[in-house]
């Protein structure tokens, strides 16, 4: 897998992050942070499915 561009304003928030220990460097940084938006793309989906069961059963 090749590089990442990542702007300029992302970066910084990741450095800040970095250097006030919440990750142990960028790659990790970024690795939680794509878990994280991928655990909200999972839950979203369930959501909708939820609902579309429940619309279903109701109509």
């Amino acid at each position: 897998m090749g590089a990442v561009h990542i702007p300029d304003q992302l970066q910084q928030i990741i450095d800040r992050q970095v250097a006030a220990g919440r990750a142990l460097s960028e790659a990790a940084y970024v690795t939680e942070a794509l878990r994280a938006y991928a655990d909200h793309i999972d839950a979203q989906v369930e959501i909708a499915a939820i609902a579309d069961r429940a619309a279903s059963s109701t109509g």
